[in-house]
């Protein structure tokens, strides 16, 4: 009896590197690489077409959509993928710069897909992340038992003020009461 799903994910190996699309990861080994998501946008989109050039045009578009960034953000951010590439595997050059016109990826580069089977009931979709229920409140009990009472009753409430006044804490506080 199977109880999981079977899904297809594509896995692009660049050098010694596998990165997982879908997943948003780069590996090494098995071994999770630290990656922020702008240098991770920038290494997919090369990695979808290895060894040509894409414009640093493009990459601004597409990682930085609907926003005004400067030029400098993306070098920057290339820069930072390629320190995380090189210092992880020393033996290969991954980015090249092609001046006035973009980047492109040199590394050896493969797709693969591979079957995956899912556990329906360990799939991300089904982990729940609440926030850490709080120990206590003082001086809210009136407004926590209010608003617990509006929940029960509407199901979706409103709760509006001023920054900083505890709207978050009194929430969470009230949910943990309310069911």
């Amino acid at each position: 009896m199977n109880n999981g799903h079977r899904e297809t994910h594509e896995i692009i190996v660049i050098g010694a590197f596998q990165l997982f699309p879908k997943e948003r990861a780069l590996k090494m080994d098995g071994a999770a690489i630290k990656l922020g998501g702008r240098a991770f946008d920038i290494l997919l989109m090369l990695a979808e077409v290895p060894g040509e050039i894409v414009s640093q045009k493009e990459l601004l578009a597409n990682v930085w959509p609907n926003v005004f960034v400067e030029d400098v953000s993306l070098r920057v951010h290339i820069s930072a993928l390629r320190r995380v590439l090189e210092d992880q595997d020393k033996h290969q050059t991954y980015l090249m710069n092609v001046p006035g016109r973009g980047y492109k990826l040199i590394a050896p580069t493969s797709k693969h897909a591979v079957e995956v089977v899912r556990d329906p009931l360990l799939s991300p979709q089904l982990t729940l992340r609440l926030p850490r229920a709080l120990q206590g409140m003082i001086g809210r009990q009136d407004e926590v038992q209010a608003i617990s009472g509006k929940v029960l009753a509407q199901r979706f409430v409103n709760i509006v003020g001023p920054g900083g006044v505890g709207k978050n804490d009194c929430c969470t506080f009230g949910r943990a009461h309310a069911y």
